[in-house]
């Protein structure tokens, strides 16, 4: 297994306007997120435990789909979308982990247009659909293979 990501280029679907530092304003098209470091490891740590609470509870759904992956020649991983249904489908408080991931982004773990560090009002003026995609992408890309890694370690 390749080690996991420090970087992902995440496209927006809708441009996000920011204050571009000259008066003026841009519109940013893509987020550089970055992977947590020491700095967001109390949001890191619970953003893991409510995905690992997750996959308990929908142990066979889950079982479902690494046997389908195991099985499929392409050995696909879980998207954005299939790890925000599995976290819908379970018993995680989804308002609590939205704001720990909110809190985690802000706190430089996104960048706008790789330049600038994504602050409250910037978040607030995505959409939902917008955030539901960056965070499974963002569990996708970063939790699940420190998981994974931490996992084959043991």
């Amino acid at each position: 297994m390749s080690s996991p990501k420090k970087e992902f280029e995440f496209i927006l679907q809708e441009d996000l306007q920011y204050a571009d530092g000259t008066g003026g304003f841009a519109k940013a098209k893509k987020m550089l997120l970055r992977a947590p470091s020491t700095k967001q490891k109390k949001y890191s740590i619970k953003l893991r435990q409510g995905f690992m609470q997750a996959v308990k509870s929908n142990v066979d759904t889950f079982s479902k789909s690494k046997n389908t992956a195991k099985t499929s020649s392409s050995h696909e991983e879980m998207k954005g979308e299939e790890i925000l249904g599995l976290m819908l489908m379970s018993d995680v408080d989804m308002v609590g982990f939205c704001d720990t991931f909110k809190d985690l982004l802000i706190d430089g773990c996104c960048l706008v247009d790789g330049k600038i560090v994504l602050t409250l009002s910037l978040y607030e003026g995505l959409s939902d659909e917008e955030t539901s995609r960056l965070m499974g992408e963002y569990i996708a890309n970063f939790l699940i293979p420190s998981l994974m890694k931490q996992q084959k370690e043991s």
